[in-house]
C-alpha cells in the first residue's frame, strides 16, 4: 500500500468522525437548543429550559418535556435570573423539587432542597448557576422522551431572585 493510499485512507475516517460529531441531535421540545461545535470544550451542547421557573411566593409546578438528547454525559443546572449576588441566592429559603426521568421509565435525578442550600457555581459576566451533584454526568438514550418536572414549594423571603433557567449542558471535547 503506498503512502497515499494510507494518507486518503486516514483523511477518510478523519472526515466521516468529524461529520458523524457534526450530526443534528434532533432535540424537539421545551427549550432552545445551542451546539457550539464540533470543537468545542465542554460545554458543547447547552438546553435552555423555556419558560423560565418564577419564584413568586406561590408553589408551581413545571413540566418540560423533551427529547433528541445527544449521548454525551450531560449536567441538570439552574441558572439564576437575572443576575443577582450569591448572598441573594443564600437568602432564599423556598423548596425546589426536582425530577429527571424517561418518560415511562426510571428517574435519572431527583432531589429536593431548599434553594439556600444548593451548590453555588459563580461563572463569567457574573452568571450563577445553582445545582445538585445528583444531577451530574446524566445519560441520555437520543431516541428516549424525558419530562424534566420542577416544583416550587413556599416563599422566597423577599429576596432579590426571581426566576431559576433549567440548563442542561455537556458535550464538548474534555468529555469524550
Amino acid at each position: 500500500m503506498s503512502s497515499q493510499q494510507r494518507f486518503s485512507g486516514v483523511a477518510f475516517l478523519i472526515l466521516g468522525t468529524l461529520i458523524g460529531s457534526c450530526r443534528n441531535h434532533n432535540f424537539s421540545g421545551d427549550g432552545h437548543w445551542t451546539d457550539h461545535g464540533v470543537w468545542s470544550w465542554r460545554p458543547r451542547y447547552e438546553i435552555d429550559m423555556e419558560p423560565e421557573v418564577r419564584l413568586d411566593g406561590r408553589t408551581d409546578e413545571y413540566i418540560f418535556r423533551f427529547t433528541g438528547m445527544p449521548r454525551d454525559a450531560m449536567d441538570l443546572t439552574f441558572r439564576v435570573n437575572p443576575i443577582v449576588s450569591s448572598s441573594d441566592v443564600r437568602a432564599n429559603s423556598a423548596v425546589l423539587r426536582v425530577d429527571l426521568r424517561d418518560v415511562g421509565g426510571p428517574s435519572l435525578c431527583s432531589f429536593q432542597s431548599e434553594i439556600s442550600e444548593l451548590k453555588v457555581m459563580e461563572q463569567q459576566e457574573r452568571a450563577i448557576k445553582l445545582w445538585s451533584p445528583l444531577c451530574l454526568d446524566l445519560k441520555f438514550d437520543p431516541a428516549k422522551k424525558y419530562e424534566l418536572t420542577v416544583r416550587i414549594v413556599g416563599r422566597s423571603d423577599g429576596s432579590k431572585l426571581l426566576g431559576l433557567v433549567p440548563q442542561l449542558s455537556g458535550g464538548g471535547w474534555d468529555s469524550l
